[in-house]
């Protein structure tokens, strides 16, 4: 250990993980450690050794950054953050097997752009229809979460009682029930997504679910009240977004696997009540 420091890597290990991952406030964290590992460290220290522990891990999470990038499907999603009492963003980038969290004072497409380089990108984008999602040129397609849109279909349902809704929303539901055959079936070692047969029969089926899809947009039949007719404008303009799971296997059909890497962050903010600075902020992330 070096003269100047007097704590090595385990207790900074120790810290990092109670601080970030079991969400203790660095008034619990001082007081955990005094009273099981007679330390006495001030919360300002504790920081240090936390922001020491961010700058080590940091090449690690470029390449985290560089494994979703390169991914066959990226999903993408946001939520709120409160720093020194100014509003934030915490996103999140994923694919099934890695995550990757950044924050930022913007919910614009500048924090799309600034994660990809660019935007364009040749995977597949999976989002919920905010306009910085949709605005990426995805050479892979746009997939809408489905999770979302029951969700905006409910709400009409409940509140203005639409058949219009009702009739999509029923859709949508045949078309999950239809992706979850597929994987039955690929789990009984069926090749759906590549056999010549099955692809036939799946296509079939898509096509279908597509016709009665596009029947309920292209008839001049605008809805009764705003909400319906802006959810007729946004689906009307990305239809080609609702079905592309049933296309690719490597495509979900909905964004819960951001919202669940959102989960465990919205505790640790209701914990913490926020953060102080930028630097924690993206120490944390």
């Amino acid at each position: 250990v070096p003269a100047s420091i007097c704590f090595g890597p385990n207790l900074r290990s120790l810290v990092t993980t109670l601080k970030e991952v079991h969400h203790f406030s660095y008034e619990r964290l001082s007081q955990h450690l005094s009273d099981l590992c007679h330390l006495s460290l001030s919360q300002g220290t504790l920081c240090s050794l936390i922001h020491r522990v961010a700058d080590c891990v940091s090449p690690r999470y470029q390449e985290i950054r560089e494994e979703v990038k390169g991914g066959n499907a990226i999903e993408s999603d946001e939520t709120g953050a409160r720093m020194a009492g100014k509003r934030m963003q915490l996103w999140v980038f994923r694919n099934p097997l890695t995550t990757f969290l950044h924050i930022d004072r913007s919910r614009g497409n500048k924090v799309i752009e600034g994660f990809l380089g660019t935007l364009f990108t040749a995977a597949a984008w999976v989002s919920d229809r905010l306009g910085a999602h949709l605005m990426v040129v995805a050479h892979g397609g746009h997939q809408l979460c489905l999770a979302h849109l029951l969700r905006d279909f409910q709400f009409c349902i409940d509140a203005f009682h639409t058949s219009w809704s009702y009739t999509c929303q029923r859709l949508l539901r045949k078309s999950l029930a239809l992706r979850r055959t597929l994987d039955a079936l690929v789990d009984q070692g069926h090749d759906v997504w590549h056999e010549p047969p099955w692809i036939a029969w799946r296509l079939r089926a898509v096509a279908d679910l597509q016709r009665q899809w596009d029947r309920l947009f292209v008839e001049d039949r605008p809805g009764k009240n705003k909400e319906e007719r802006a959810l007729q404008r946004s689906l009307r303009k990305h239809s080609a977004a609702v079905f592309l799971f049933l296309h690719r296997q490597d495509v979900p059909p909905t964004n819960n696997g951001s919202e669940r890497d959102l989960r465990p962050e919205k505790i640790h903010q209701k914990v913490i009540g926020g953060y102080r600075s930028m630097r924690g902020a993206q120490a944390h992330a």
